[in-house]
């Protein structure tokens, strides 16, 4: 007799294999005990198991408390019934993560995921190592909101239209509209746009707008001053911010060579008055003997000449920088005006004959230096003036104020080119007593003030 085979005795299952059963809407999950043991010791743990639609399997958390595990169960339950299946397969960490960002995002009315894909493009363009924040500070820094809707040439034109208001010359402003016009043509651009790059860019590309060639060091510098202030204006305005303003000013100067300061020997000042025709002469006589510009000459009426007071007033519609000053008129001066004085009327007889203020002037002054056989010299009768004054007074204040400059500008460009003696001679170039057109070159003691 063959002997039974014993059937295997069947253990009873250990607590922790039993489960308990969370069921919502047909949605199960299954809570095991399963404590842990560790150094000996036994701690209790529940582990938590339900499906994971989203990624085909099952998702498990472990829970130190059995109705917490139960009141998890049924949460994932209820979410995967309701069809929050991805819901229900993040943790509570980040269920708490994406709560927030949708609490951020709601006045925004931005979804998460097009806010965490602009994110990413933008941090993609950073520089390593740069936050987003510090991005959009430093474009807030340069674009105030005025400015990133101000282009170039509108900011010109408000520019100029102030400049206007606050009186200044007439030279001035078309230096503004010359110079900053073509600024505003070449930048069809918000103001918040322009770099220091481009702005070094434009000066370098600059021409003369006859000859089309480049321009001189000393005109891009002319143009970078006026930029600068342009911006200036705009910081004022709150257009651009004060880094971004400082930024322009940044732009490096281009270096020249201040043109050689030349003055004529008093016997040529002499040998021009001489050759002068009568109308010419006294424009001539108050360029070399008053220190006018050519340009406020070419404005100036014998209204303006006190030659009772001895003085010519440069009001602010004659000066360069539309500021109002006394000019004396000394005896050799006062000589040469005294045959030709009128009561009104412009004191140049080239007005209207060229382009430019003064140039009319120029053209006959050159062709009359010619005739006396005198090398003619750009500014040098304002020059001559300016350095033979300074010879004689040792002022550079009353110098500055006569010739409507700074004391520095005197300081620079008239120190030390003469001697006093030389300037008294200058400024006793005067008419023959005879009344002969010809001056004679007196060197009796002048009156100079």
């Amino acid at each position: 007799m063959k002997a039974r085979a014993k059937r295997p005795v069947r253990k009873p299952e250990s607590p922790k294999s039993k489960a308990t059963v969370v069921r919502v809407a047909g949605i199960e999950a299954r809570i095991y005990s399963n404590p842990l043991r560790t150094q000996g010791r036994v701690y209790p743990s529940f582990l938590c198991k339900w499906p994971d639609p989203i990624h085909g399997r099952q998702a498990t958390k472990r829970f130190a408390n059995l109705e917490e595990a139960k009141q998890h169960a049924a949460e994932k339950c209820r979410q995967i019934a309701n069809g929050q299946a991805s819901a229900a397969s993040i943790s509570n960490r980040d269920a708490a993560s994406l709560g927030e960002a949708r609490e951020l995002l709601g006045p925004l009315q931005t979804e998460i995921h097009v806010a965490a894909r602009a994110y990413a493009e933008a941090v993609k363009e950073l520089p390593p190592g740069t936050s987003l924040m510090e991005a959009v500070r430093y474009f807030a820094a340069r674009h105030p909101s005025a400015g990133a809707r101000k282009l170039v040439p509108e900011v010109v034109q408000e520019f100029i239209q102030d400049r206007t208001t606050a009186g200044v010359s007439d030279i001035h402003l078309r230096d503004l509209r010359n110079r900053l016009g073509r600024f505003g043509e070449a930048f069809q651009i918000p103001i918040t746009s322009l770099t220091p790059a481009l702005v070094n860019e434009h000066l370098k590309r600059l021409t003369n707008t006859k000859s089309r060639r480049p321009a001189s060091n000393r005109t891009r510098a002319n143009h970078r001053a006026l930029i600068v202030s342009l911006f200036n204006f705009a910081r004022m305005q709150r257009y651009v911010s004060r880094d971004h303003a400082d930024e322009i000013a940044e732009v490096p100067k281009p270096k020249y060579h201040a043109g050689l300061v030349e003055v004529y020997r008093p016997e040529e000042f002499a040998r021009l008055l001489a050759a002068a025709d009568e109308d010419l002469r006294p424009p001539l006589a108050i360029a070399g003997l008053a220190g006018l510009r050519v340009a406020e000459i070419s404005r100036l009426d014998w209204r303006d000449i006190k030659l009772g007071e001895r003085v010519i007033i440069v009001g602010d519609r004659i000066a360069k920088t539309a500021s109002r000053r006394v000019v004396p008129i000394c005896d050799a001066l006062a000589a040469w005006l005294a045959p030709a004085v009128r009561e009104f009327g412009p004191v140049s007889p080239a007005g209207g004959e060229a382009r430019g203020v003064g140039e009319a002037l120029i053209n006959r002054w050159m062709r009359m230096a010619a005739r006396a056989k005198v090398t003619w010299k750009r500014n040098a009768l304002r020059h001559s003036f300016g350095s033979y004054r300074l010879a004689v007074t040792a002022d550079f204040a009353r110098v500055a104020a006569e010739m409507g400059n700074s004391p520095a500008i005197i300081h620079q460009h008239y120190k030390s080119l003469v001697t006093e003696a030389e300037g008294r001679a200058w400024f006793t170039v005067t008419p023959s007593l005879s009344g002969h057109v010809a001056p004679v070159l007196a060197m009796a003691h002048p009156s100079a003030s």
